[in-house]
């Protein structure tokens, strides 16, 4: 890179051209100055001043290059992560998902209909329990030939997954056959110990077993067996189960039946015919339409409702119907929904100390967590990081167990059952492509931050296990899993800062990766977005950008370059210049890479603007940093930097040159960016990367038609005298003579058209 000084121009500057008539001062302080240059200096100070100014050289040269480089980390794409990450958990941030105590809504939650059931004893099943569940029972395509099966059997293993109506299929099969005698099972039953003197005659029997480690395991030989005795007494057995761990066995036996979901809307209605029987069709029309409204789906934040779900659905618009609760309160049982999901889902893990017997509970809880963070990404991400999750989850609970993977029992569709996730496509960039990739997603907006904030606020031992996990991740190379983790952790952080804070962004934050720096970075952006944290996330980067060691000041710089924590993007910008230029510019390169991720946000114009005046200034340090970054601006693509929220109009334009972009989605900063790019090519130390990155531009815009426009309307921007008229000229002939890559000849023609126009006026 050539670091000769540009001479400066006698003659006016060209009316047309946007810039001030003054020489720029990077430009000027590449001029060597008469009382202080080497030939006048002493021997022993001349060598000294060469060695200080080889050394800025150097420096300046080194600022420009990636930060990643070293790390093998592409990180085009982290913005697009992070934008998906944090849309996830939009709903969590918006509210509060510190779990409602049933008090408040308890009595009009279910009044006057079926009230929620505890966990039920040994015994028969009440008469009047049975009658309510014939009345509200939604039969499926499927009953006639359950049914079939359990008489001809005499067991049936029915498996799904909690809240799909399991038990009510069951009690209501075994009531069709037996005319009502059934009875329940202790959840800790043993099926092996049971004889003909303690099975009753023509009776139904209803087992759930127990998932807590405590029911004693049942095999397929002990059903035979029970088979041949409920044969014996006339009797009919339903096994409940999960189809996950011990049970999975039992599900895939020839016993073994799927049970059917009932749609949503034949539970509701059944239930709302016995709970609101004296009302008239017409009014339950309404009161189904009510169950339809924007507010109530949003506030159940899941896609479908499951059907022990539906029925409770319908004894809440029940209630609202008899204004047992006003609309309010409805939305606030409807915001119940998730957080009991998600309570249940994780219940299981209580009091379970053996690791190596309840791995399969722990994978499932893995998964779902591991859901949570990677929520729509690539399946085979959420896979991978549920294994390494599930391996620390095994580790804490039993430290002397040695976990291993299942090969080949990866049932997938009772693993996405189990977490109510649907499978679907979508893209992961590899380089600059976007590669097509199967993704798994929740079937609720609200679930991924549920999952989390559960986690995090309800189970502490989880919270070591989860951070180690995080921390894991946050060194992976692909920015889908790095990126994706450190917005999860900002999400916890916002919860409890302090905890997290010491325990894993500062630990990120202090390493010499810039990789870890920027995982530091986003989780305290992303905290900041609660306002409780944002002033301490404030105190805290401040203090790292201004007294902290080098690794905590380069953390520091990148959060400034998301433009939340500071308070405005001006004041952003200031943070930024003072990190830049302290230490004899030695953070110039993390700060010159912020200041470029300040301009996909919603201020450019802010930051050109402060960016010109900074190469006004006669301060070294201050217009290094300001050519590093219109360097740096010159080589990044829109997309690099854009924020799709704050800054919708460079959508368009998300694969061109980010300054051309800007251009084109708002005209106005025409004049600030050939400012700032004028000087960059005027500057000697600047001059050779700063025409190799419009060389870039020419580049591009032979192969898109729409870019060519708007870089033909750019170009006469940066002409003000012969001088710059001829370095692009020549820019452009070298690039058509090109051998290996020749400038596409229509381009090449509009090009030298533009500047044979702009010879003219000169």
């Amino acid at each position: 890179m050539s670091d000769e000084p540009i001479e400066p121009a006698d003659e006016e500057r060209h009316p047309a051209a946007p810039h001030d008539a003054a020489e720029p001062a990077a430009a000027k302080a590449d001029q060597p100055s008469n009382s202080n240059s080497a030939e006048s200096a002493p021997p022993d100070q001349q060598s000294t001043a060469e060695r200080e100014e080889a050394e800025r050289v150097e420096q300046f040269r080194s600022a420009q290059e990636s930060l990643f480089a070293e790390e093998d980390a592409d990180v085009r794409s982290a913005r697009r992560e992070r934008r998906a990450a944090a849309g996830n958990f939009r709903s969590v941030r918006s509210e509060s998902y510190t779990e409602i105590g049933h008090a408040v809504i308890e009595e009009a939650y279910f009044g006057g209909g079926a009230a929620r059931r505890p966990a039920t004893a040994q015994g028969p099943v009440p008469a009047d329990e049975l009658r309510e569940l014939c009345e509200v029972f939604a039969r499926t395509p499927r009953h006639d030939v359950l049914l079939s099966e359990l008489r001809r059997r005499r067991i049936l293993v029915l498996h799904g997954q909690q809240g799909t109506g399991r038990q009510s299929t069951a009690l209501f099969l075994l009531s069709e056959l037996t005319g009502g005698k059934v009875h329940r099972l202790e959840p800790t039953a043993d099926l092996a110990q049971l004889t003909a003197k303690s099975v009753a005659q023509n009776v139904g029997y209803l087992l759930e077993p127990a998932t807590n480690g405590t029911a004693p395991e049942t095999t397929v030989m002990h059903l035979d067996r029970l088979a041949a005795l409920a044969a014996e007494c006339g009797a009919h057995f339903v096994l409940v189960v999960e189809a996950v761990g011990a049970t999975e066995a039992l599900a895939r036996s020839r016993y073994g039946f799927a049970n059917p979901d009932a749609p949503t809307a034949d539970v509701i209605d059944r239930h709302l015919r016995h709970l609101l029987a004296a009302e008239s069709e017409q009014a339950r029309n309404l009161i189904r339409a009510e169950a339809r409204d924007p507010r109530a789906l949003d506030a159940l934040g899941l896609e479908e409702l499951r059907p022990g779900e539906a029925a409770q659905l319908a004894e809440l618009l029940a209630s609202r119907h008899r204004a047992q609760i006003t609309g309010d309160q409805l939305l606030a049982g409807c915001r119940t929904f998730v957080p009991d999901l998600v309570r249940s889902w994780f219940a299981d893990l209580e009091g379970r100390p053996d690791a190596r017997r309840n791995l399969a509970a722990l994978r499932a809880a893995a998964f779902r967590i591991a859901l949570a963070v990677y929520n729509s990404a690539s399946y085979d991400v959420v896979a991978e990081a549920a294994e390494l999750l599930a391996w620390e989850l095994a580790l804490t609970a039993d430290p002397e167990a040695a976990p291993g993977r299942p090969l080949a029992d990866d049932d997938l569709a009772t693993r996405l059952a189990g977490a109510r996730a649907r499978m679907g496509t979508g893209t992961e960039q590899l380089a600059q492509c976007a590669v097509p990739v199967r993704t798994a997603a929740f079937q609720g907006e609200r679930l991924s931050g549920a999952v989390l904030v559960h986690v995090w606020e309800r189970h502490h031992n989880l919270r070591g296990p989860i951070l180690r996990w995080l921390r894991l991740l946050g060194q992976e190379r692909r920015t889908v899993i790095w990126m994706r983790a450190a917005v999860a952790a900002g999400l916890l952080a916002s919860r409890d800062l302090p905890y997290a804070c010491h325990e894993l962004i500062a630990p990120m934050g202090s390493a010499q990766s810039a990789r870890s720096q920027l995982f530091a970075a986003t989780a305290l952006d992303q905290a900041a977005k609660d306002e409780t944290a944002r002033p301490a996330v404030r105190s805290l980067v401040r203090e790292w950008g201004r007294n902290g060691p080098p690794a905590a000041r380069a953390t520091a710089a990148f959060v400034h370059g998301y433009g939340r924590v500071a308070g405005s993007v001006s004041d952003s910008m200031r943070e930024l210049r003072r990190i830049g230029t302290a230490h004899k510019g030695r953070y110039t390169a993390v700060a010159s890479y912020n200041v470029v991720q300040l301009l996909g946000a919603a201020e450019p114009a802010t930051v050109l603007g402060l960016l010109v005046g900074w190469l006004g200034e006669s301060r070294r340090e201050v217009v290094d940093l300001a050519l590093v970054s219109v360097l740096r601006m010159a080589v990044s693509r829109t997309g690099d930097v854009w924020d799709e929220e704050v800054a919708p109009g460079l959508a368009p334009h998300e694969k061109w040159p980010l300054a051309l972009g800007l251009v084109a989605a708002d005209p106005a900063l025409t004049e600030p960016l050939a400012d700032a790019v004028w000087a960059a090519l005027r500057t000697g130390r600047s001059t050779a990367a700063a025409t190799k990155a419009v060389g870039g531009w020419m580049r591009r815009a032979g192969r898109d038609e729409a870019l060519a426009d708007a870089l033909v309307g750019f170009l006469p921007q940066l002409i003000n005298d012969q001088d710059d008229l001829d370095r692009l000229a020549h820019l452009v002939d070298e690039l058509y003579q090109d051998p290996d890559d020749p400038l596409a000849a229509p381009v090449t023609d509009r090009l030298d058209d533009t500047l044979r126009q702009e010879r003219e006026k000169i």
